[in-house]
């Protein structure tokens, strides 16, 4: 087998897979892995041949297994969710894979082709990767709940809310500028402890 082909199980019986033919390349990127899975038992029917390299287990040991059998319960339940709802609520994910007494990090995308899922992973290289991710799911809770505020009052309440939740700031606030450079305040997020801003003019 060529460098990083995916291996795919001997299956005696092929009619079922004749109907749900997968269409993906012959090979991968070199710096990561990839599983295709079947739902909704998270079976792994095909991986990457370079599966020893990463995780010290060969394909073969790998096909016919369950997702579960190399990451953890709480993991499982987040993807479950995910297949239920939309991909972009939890991509990119990051994946602690069991390998007996050790536990490797691994940053991943999950998706759907056909009826297939396709897990590709690769390995964490530090914490501040982890940092970014949570950063970016916030950011992307954040532009969710703005592109679907009702008004443009209710979009500017939202923003100055997730600033705030982001930033730490004390106050945060938005300005709503007129004709004559006067400005006023539209929009504020606050500490209980500070006086508020909200509808006061002020010069600009």
């Amino acid at each position: 087998m060529s460098h990083n082909e995916i291996a795919t199980p001997q299956i005696q019986d092929l009619t079922d897979y004749e109907k749900e033919l997968l269409h993906l390349p012959g090979s991968i990127q070199p710096h990561g892995i990839l599983f295709v899975l079947k739902e909704p038992e998270l079976e792994i029917l095909q991986v990457s041949d370079n599966t020893f390299k990463f995780l010290g287990l060969h394909p073969q040991e790998l096909l016919n297994k369950q997702l579960q059998d190399l990451i953890d319960i709480k993991q499982i339940n987040l993807i479950e969710q995910c297949l239920l709802q939309d991909f972009e609520s939890i991509n990119p994910l990051k994946v602690v894979i069991k390998n007996r007494d050790n536990q490797l990090k691994f940053d991943g995308i999950i998706k759907r082709c056909k009826k297939r899922l396709i897990f590709d992973k690769q390995p964490r290289r530090s914490e501040e990767t982890g940092d970014f991710f949570s950063f970016y799911h916030l950011v992307k809770k954040s532009i969710a709940k703005i592109q679907n505020a009702a008004s443009l009052r209710d979009m500017c309440q939202i923003i100055v809310k997730e600033v705030q939740n982001l930033t730490g700031f004390d106050r945060v606030m938005i300005y709503q500028f007129g004709s004559e450079q006067t400005g006023k305040v539209i929009a504020e997020e606050k500490l209980e402890t500070l006086s508020p801003y909200l509808n006061l003019h002020a010069l600009s």
